[in-house]
């Protein structure tokens, strides 16, 4: 869910419960509270979520959309596409 690599933070699907229109959401106060730690120590933080993160509802905040620095998703809502301020990286599966 959660790796750190020397300066890089990944956070990967399974660590993120939502993403909403502030931010990246949690299910846990002590997961929000790693997770803020550990990507203000970070040179780089990067997300890894799909689609069906986007718009779901979840407690606890753990980044805004500043914090992160390169975001792959499989889809990027058109909503999205202004809020968030990074690098972003769209793969798309061909069938």
């Amino acid at each position: 869910r959660l790796s750190l690599v020397g300066s890089e933070m990944c956070i990967r699907d399974r660590g993120v419960a939502a993403i909403m229109e502030d931010g990246i959401y949690v299910e846990e106060f002590e997961d929000a509270a790693i997770k803020r730690k550990l990507a203000r120590r970070s040179q780089n933080v990067c997300l890894v979520a799909d689609h069906s993160k986007f718009n779901k509802k979840s407690t606890y905040k753990a980044l805004d959309f500043q914090d992160i620095d390169i975001f792959i998703t499989d889809f990027l809502p058109e909503e999205y596409k202004d809020k968030i301020n990074c690098q972003i990286i769209e793969v798309k599966e061909e069938k």
